[in-house]
């Protein structure tokens, strides 16, 4: 496979996987010690890196985390960014922002600020993120971010225990003047460590049901071929832990190199792993190509080596949602409502 034919457009950097909170659904928090803190690249470290993605052809990039502004230097990194020329997303839980950062971060001007949230009231807001979350803050700090003319956007997790709240929240951006992205992610996945705790907010197939049906959702239909591309992971993109990890994506939390180690390049190029994931088509899993909820399926290698440590293995997640959103697909042409199969 010649590899001159992908080129990693985008990248994502977690700066830290520590967070003042402590989300039910959250797949990825550390402790916070002096410890984790030393684990983690160094601000040299990180703008040698960008050095190497900008001479690699890096054009946009999402600092993340855990709570990125947990970093003391998380400034420092992002005007490096800057300088650099990236497009900068920025992934916050926004209970951090105070008026000084704010008038920093519309210095810098990212592209986005994009945070989520975690219920319409308070009592709901502390119970799933734990008690720093305070919901009225991070409203108030969103809307002073967009008044300094920053680009904001609110993502809605659709856990369990979310989803009686979720047109109250909408109802909250729409009051605020917050944009609210489209869609919401209904997977919710175990811990690196194969914990499943994270999966007790995870949607059961009736709840999705029922929320497709009161949001009045659908889903297009996908008719895989035997050499379709799988996810774009370790092709157009991947992602960088706080300790130097390269990953061909966000969830797939195996390595393909370290850059404390090896060169940013040669991991893009010629990691083992970077060229199996690359190489997967859907004739790989062998298993999916009778099942008659392929058409609703969205296969995910990361989620499938998560749960099941072989990419071509499905994540029953997935299985399972598919089943669901079977009878919620448009084959061709609009449709007025989603109509069973």
């Amino acid at each position: 496979m010649r590899q001159a034919h992908y080129f990693p457009s985008n990248a994502y950097l977690e700066l830290t996987y520590r967070c003042n909170y402590h989300c039910r659904h959250c797949y990825c928090v550390v402790p916070e010690t002096a410890e984790e803190r030393a684990r983690e690249l160094s601000t040299p470290e990180w703008c040698q890196l960008l050095d190497q993605m900008s001479e690699l052809g890096v054009l946009s990039i999402a600092l993340t985390g855990g709570e990125a502004l947990l970093r003391a230097d998380f400034f420092d990194i992002l005007a490096y960014a800057r300088a650099k020329r990236f497009s900068v997303r920025i992934y916050t839980n926004a209970q951090l922002l105070t008026p000084r950062k704010s008038a920093r971060l519309a210095e810098l001007r990212p592209t986005a600020v994009e945070a989520s949230l975690y219920g319409a009231t308070q009592e709901t807001y502390e119970r799933f993120v734990g008690p720093a979350g305070r919901l009225s803050r991070v409203v108030e700090n969103l809307r002073s971010l967009q008044a300094a003319g920053i680009t904001v956007a609110v993502k809605i997790v659709a856990a369990r225990s979310l989803v009686p709240e979720l047109d109250e929240m909408k109802r909250l951006l729409r009051e605020n003047g917050l944009r609210c992205i489209p869609g919401h992610d209904t997977h919710i996945i175990p811990k690196p460590d194969c914990s499943r705790v994270p999966l007790e907010e995870a949607l059961t197939g009736a709840d999705l049901a029922a929320l497709i049906e009161a949001q009045k959702w659908y889903r297009v239909a996908k008719d895989w071929g035997p050499d379709d591309k799988i996810c774009n992971a370790a092709m157009n993109h991947f992602a960088v832990s706080p300790y130097g990890d390269v990953l061909p994506c966000l969830t797939y939390k195996v390595p393909g190199g370290n850059i404390r180690h090896d060169s940013l390049k040669s991991i893009w190029e010629g990691s083992p792993l970077f060229l199996r994931v690359r190489a997967l088509t859907f004739k790989d899993y062998k298993i999916c190509g009778g099942c008659s909820d392929r058409v609703a399926c969205t296969p995910c290698a990361a989620l499938n080596h998560l749960e099941r440590g072989d990419p071509t293995v499905p994540f029953q997640g997935v299985c399972d949602h598919s089943r669901v959103w079977r009878k919620y697909i448009r084959i061709r042409g609009p449709m007025s409502k989603p109509q069973a199969a």
